[in-house]
């Protein structure tokens, strides 16, 4: 049972260390979803809760024993990443094929279940206004952006390139720290340069221009440079309503704050590049 699960800070994606009766972590409310699947909350280990991503188990690789690669790549390197603060914490996994009958009709037959800790919110709600956080000051918007490119760095100088960096994929706690999520893209630097992504990035608004396939780590810089003027400005810069000249001079009330973003993406695009 989920309840029961007890998960090491690097688990192999092979031991399944999450299995059981599904139906015993209800699915009071539904968090998001995509082309992956769905995003839900539930409980585990008794009352604590969590977010439960369920994958709809697509392009399944016999190569992989019949799982769904994307879900492999985002268990193995979630956990080769669980030591850092701004990465979202995986509390385990189900792979397709390892519940019991009563299970697969429970969860979906077939389904890719991540078991992660339970954020507040996603930066991209709060952009947009909605959701249970107020607006955040300029001082805690700092702080978003140092924990996004503290999470980046790490990630990086780990040889991981996230391909998908976006206020949507950033979690926050009700205290505003920041997380990276959705790790289904990612690659290591080296699997990308002997051709292993062969699409261009989840999110092509984000994707840098000259490189669709988001084959470097310059790639992740860029959509941080995105991401960080949205913080900035509190706007969705793809709504058509919020658009604004990029090149504009930022406000100089805000002065401070993009002296902060801009030292982080110089100090980025010195390892990036």
């Amino acid at each position: 049972m989920i309840s029961q699960v007890q998960m090491s800070r690097a688990p192999d994606p092979s031991s399944l260390p999450l299995r059981g009766h599904y139906q015993q972590h209800h699915h009071p409310g539904y968090l998001g979803g995509g082309t992956f699947g769905y995003v839900c909350s539930g409980m585990v280990h008794g009352n604590n809760r969590c977010a439960i991503k369920v994958s709809r188990g697509l392009g399944r690789s016999p190569a992989m024993g019949g799982q769904d690669p994307q879900f492999v790549r985002e268990v193995t390197t979630l956990s080769k990443l669980q030591s850092h603060p701004n990465i979202v914490t995986m509390l385990g996994f189900v792979a397709a094929g390892q519940a019991d009958d009563e299970d697969a009709a429970a969860a979906g037959q077939g389904s890719c279940l991540i078991v992660m800790e339970e954020m507040a919110t996603s930066l991209q709600a709060v952009i947009e206004g909605v959701g249970p956080l107020p607006v955040p000051s300029t001082l805690t918007r700092i702080g978003i952006l140092r924990d996004v490119s503290s999470a980046l760095h790490f990630m990086h100088s780990q040889g991981y390139v996230h391909r998908d960096i976006k206020p949507a994929n950033v979690l926050l706690s009700h205290s505003y720290i920041a997380k990276l999520c959705d790790f289904g893209g990612c690659f290591t630097v080296k699997e990308l340069d002997n051709g292993a992504a062969t699409a261009a990035c989840a999110t092509v608004e984000y994707a840098c221009p000259n490189h669709p396939l988001c084959q470097q780590c310059s790639c992740d810089i860029y959509s941080l440079g995105l991401v960080m003027v949205q913080v900035v400005y509190l706007i969705d810069i793809y709504r058509a309503k919020d658009r604004l000249n990029l090149r504009d001079p930022p406000n100089a009330q805000l002065a401070d704050m993009m002296d902060v973003a801009d030292a982080c993406v110089r100090g980025y695009l010195q390892i990036a590049f």
